[in-house]
């Protein structure tokens, strides 16, 4: 079980996560009450995430932080909020997004994927589901396979735009309740692995006994650099459980 260090200053904590996308939120949501958690993400809070050229503007206004690819929620949390999961019935919906069975088992994958699926409905997701109308889908999949086309069938919940930043606001909230700590427009520049500290762009220091990086797509670059510049090796094969 999780075993919480008593709190003693407030530039340490027991787990430090970089990145409020969708990585850093469910492993907060995991480990809150827990154990004493951080987050720390270079943008906005959701319900402060806006980008220019939605609003007045034609063009991009080169923003920094980048509204829609930063920020709590991540890159995708001005979407349209789709959530794609796996249907069992079609075993090629399991290499959608990757080769998952590479890395865990099948009744372990579904598991999860259903944990994070009551999640979002929790917090105010849609009932609606997509994708189970099987007997509709046999009958697309008879009629793509005849036209030489693979049709891979997904389980499919819509969020919407309109209501997705609400769920991520309440997801947000419901992790504050829960003592985690959020720093927004925060831009960690550097991790000391061998002191486990972090340091941001405005010169702070805050220790850890845990690091979870889900620094996204945005921050890809900088976390590539920053494993080669301390000899951590990069490994990306997918296919793989090494």
């Amino acid at each position: 079980m999780y075993k919480k260090r008593a709190r003693k200053k407030s530039d340490s904590f027991d787990v430090v996560i970089i990145g409020a996308g969708p990585g850093g939120l469910f492993s907060a949501y995991k480990l809150a009450g827990h154990l004493d958690v951080a987050i720390f993400e270079m943008g906005r809070n959701i319900n402060k995430r806006r980008c220019p050229s939605d609003l007045a503007e034609s063009y991009c206004k080169k923003c920094d932080p980048c509204n829609i690819t930063s920020g709590v929620g991540g890159a995708g949390g001005l979407s349209d909020g789709k959530l794609n999961f796996v249907n069992p019935e079609y075993p090629s919906s399991f290499t959608v997004g990757g080769n998952f069975l590479g890395l865990v088992d099948k009744k372990y994958l579904l598991e999860k994927m259903d944990e994070v699926d009551n999640i979002f409905l929790h917090h105010g997701a849609p009932d609606e589901i997509y994708g189970v109308e099987n007997n509709e889908i046999n009958e697309l999949v008879k009629k793509s396979n005849a036209a030489g086309i693979e049709l891979v069938p997904l389980k499919q919940r819509h969020v919407g735009s309109d209501e997705l930043p609400k769920v991520i606001k309440s997801i947000e909230d419901y992790l504050k309740k829960k003592k985690v700590s959020i720093f927004t427009r925060t831009t960690v520049v550097d991790i000391d692995p061998k002191n486990k500290k972090i340091k941001t762009e405005d010169g702070r220091e805050f220790s850890y006994r845990y690091l979870i990086l889900g620094v996204g797509r945005g921050g890809a670059a900088w976390l590539e650099k920053w494993a080669n510049d301390y000899g951590f090796e990069i490994n990306d094969d997918f296919d793989s459980k090494a």
